[in-house]
């Protein structure tokens, strides 16, 4: 099966939610980003003891940088450590080598078999299970920062990956996706955030086709449970990026439907 997908860039602002008050907002922005708009690989050892939320985050981050050798330890300049292909300066424009010659282009894709199977993704399973507790991290603060886990249905953060299988046109389809958030009801756990790490070698194509298939994964799983209205939610890193994917699916109302 192929698809074709296009990406946009989106306001750092649409991630918070409609009628967040301004105190929860400064409970989940990193002590990093009340100070500068740039964090290096230093900011870890500069938090302050007094405000550690995130820390942990970042500290998983950086490793899986270090580890993916997207810095360059060697360079004094941060920016140019960073984005050692850049000479742009401008922290508010997507730096070129990135992501800025993807975004508005429409990509073919593939859908894989098994979103899994890649030739070399095996090779760097400690770097996807780095990226996957790096953003279990993530989601974790922010839930706890909001105060939220004694609200119903709670989030659970298994450690297994579920395989989820679908069919498409007879054909047999699985997903497995680099750790989730899950909800339980009716004594099973349904999937509402997936995440999905990148490899050394994996090109935007091949990574936008492993993001569908876990999309799809996610859908097929929840959509047994009777959901109408479904909005797909995935989270990932593409190199140095951090990337969230939305999709939505609307049942079609029937006659005799409310």
């Amino acid at each position: 099966m192929s698809a074709a997908i296009t990406s946009q860039i989106a306001n750092t602002d649409d991630f918070y939610p409609n009628g967040i008050q301004p105190g929860e907002k400064e409970k989940i922005t990193p002590w990093v980003f009340r100070e500068a708009e740039f964090a290096d690989l230093g900011c870890v050892e500069r938090w302050p003891d007094e405000s550690t939320e995130f820390k942990e985050f970042f500290h998983l981050f950086n490793s899986y940088v270090s580890e993916a050798n997207l810095f360059d330890t060697t360079e004094p300049d941060l920016l140019q450590a960073y984005y050692p292909e850049s000479q742009c300066r401008d922290l508010n424009k997507t730096e070129p080598g990135l992501l800025e010659d993807l975004i508005g282009r429409i990509e073919t894709i593939t859908l894989p078999r098994k979103s899994w199977k890649y030739s070399t993704r095996d090779t760097f399973a400690g770097l996807m299970v780095l990226q996957g507790l790096a953003l279990r991290t993530l989601i974790d603060t922010i839930y706890r920062q909001l105060k939220m886990t004694a609200l119903e249905p709670r989030l659970h953060f298994p450690v297994s990956n579920q395989k989820q299988t679908y069919f498409i046109g007879g054909q047999k389809y699985t997903a497995r996706p680099d750790y989730s958030v899950t909800i339980r009801l009716e004594n099973q756990h349904f999937p509402i955030l997936s995440f999905t790490g990148w490899f050394p070698g994996q090109t935007w194509n091949g990574f936008l086709g492993e993001t569908l298939a876990i999309m799809l994964g996610q859908l097929a799983s929840n959509i047994q449970f009777g959901l109408r209205d479904q909005e797909i939610f995935v989270l990932g890193f593409y190199k140095r990026q951090r990337a969230k994917r939305m999709g939505t699916k609307k049942r079609e109302r029937r006659k005799g439907d409310a």
